[in-house]
């Protein structure tokens, strides 16, 4: 019997509502247990959690909620995993269980009614090792609607293609292509995400980019949440540079030159997502000043990096290994 790990990471449940996050997954654990319904394979959900954190105590409830409701079809597990981080806690979730087929799913996100079936369809019929969708900005608040205008995720009508790079927010892949091709450990869990997604097509791997749309929150909740973003996305962009083979001088020179494209990109897209958020004047102007702020400190943030990391080779996941095993 073929068999699909649901792997959700509980990080982000310290930064975000723990009771907003429990319903994403409830939302989510539907999709699954209406595709395993449906099917003969063995389905199972695993929650990842660092136990030392505040938002433990959720983790665990939800399980037990999920058991109690989905038990008859899909299994359910929670998995405590102190200081694991964002990639931490999807590689222990894929060690944790021998399934033919993962799939990643982050707690703070929205994902749309068929996205599991959808997502992990290409998988299922051989089409592809590894299968992505895109991330979509929630424009719901002013916060969102800003978010749009300097973050990188897209408005939907403005990218209507979707990102071009996997995020791991929004993932499918077999247990033979991880083991051939395993997510990074260094030099840290964002940078080495964006390193992966960077560099998978280049590795003999069959990739499906679908249009599966996963509604992602705002990134910030108040300046000094946006500052600490803007910060961390610094690092994030000048890890995919290094990704690419940038120098360290090449990572500077594009770090300026993205620096004045956003700056001039900002009055384009303020009209465009003040006129689908529906914005009046006083939004519209916070909007800008908070896109302004965004794009300066992620520069900032980008030349501290590019001057003070060498962006060694990162560490492969060392016991992806032993998943070419055979399963039991």
């Amino acid at each position: 019997m073929r068999s699909v790990c649901l792997i959700v990471e509980w990080e982000n449940a310290n930064s975000f509502p723990s009771e907003a996050a429990s319903a994403n997954v409830e939302r989510l654990a539907g999709q699954v247990a209406g595709t395993a319904g449906r099917s003969n394979a063995r389905f199972l959900i695993i929650v990842v959690y660092d136990p030392e954190m505040s938002s433990a105590v959720g983790a665990e409830r939800l399980c037990d909620r999920l058991s109690a409701n989905h038990g008859h079809v899909i299994d359910v597990r929670p998995l405590a995993l102190r200081g694991g981080g964002y990639v931490g806690q999807k590689v222990a979730g894929i060690h944790a269980e021998p399934a033919e087929i993962y799939v990643f799913a982050d707690c703070d996100c929205n994902y749309a009614d068929d996205w599991f079936d959808a997502i992990l369809a290409p998988l299922l019929s051989g089409e592809a090792d590894y299968a992505y969708g895109r991330n979509i900005m929630d424009t719901s608040t002013v916060w969102g609607c800003a978010a749009a205008v300097y973050w990188f995720y897209p408005l939907e009508s403005d990218v209507p293609d979707g990102p071009r790079e996997p995020f791991f927010s929004n993932l499918a892949l077999t247990r033979t292509a991880y083991a051939r091709y395993p997510f990074l450990r260094d030099p840290g869990d964002r940078e080495a995400c964006a390193m992966w997604s960077s560099t998978v097509k280049q590795v003999p791997l069959r990739g499906k980019r679908l249009l599966v749309k996963v509604l992602h929150p705002p990134p910030a909740v108040a300046f000094g949440d946006l500052a600490r973003h803007a910060m961390t996305y610094g690092r994030i962009d000048d890890a995919l540079a290094s990704a690419r083979g940038r120098s360290r001088v090449g990572r500077i020179r594009l770090a300026t030159s993205r620096l004045f494209w956003r700056l001039v990109r900002i009055p384009a897209r303020l009209v465009l997502v003040g006129r689908i958020g529906r914005a009046g004047p006083t939004q519209r102007l916070a909007m800008a000043g908070l896109s302004v702020l965004y794009v300066v400190t992620t520069t900032l943030s980008q030349l501290g990096w590019a001057l003070a990391a060498t962006h060694r080779k990162p560490t492969p996941d060392p016991d992806a290994n032993r998943l070419t095993t055979p399963q039991n």
